[in-house]
């Protein structure tokens, strides 16, 4: 399958604009607690000079679930990752 997910990123309340890189996590789960699948990708946004905001998307095409519905249920999460880098 293919997981796509879509935003816009604010200038904020200083009105900053500029490149950004966010942190976008999506991970798949069966059953409630077994990690199946999780990936960090890199979303690069710019806010061009003069905008308030900038809109952004990514698709995650690697995303693999088997034709079995026996094998469980799956659930998949999509958001921001808050863990700093090493």
């Amino acid at each position: 399958i293919k997981v796509g997910v879509a935003g816009r990123l604010l200038a904020g309340p200083n009105g900053v604009v500029g490149a950004a890189t966010l942190p976008v996590r999506v991970v798949m789960v069966r059953n409630g607690d077994e990690v199946l699948y999780s990936k960090l990708f890199p979303v690069n946004v710019n806010i061009a000079p003069g905008a308030a905001a900038a809109d952004w998307d990514l698709v995650a095409p690697d995303l693999v679930v088997t034709g079995d519905k026996s094998r469980g249920n799956f659930i998949i999460y999509v958001g921001f990752d808050e863990s700093k880098k090493k």
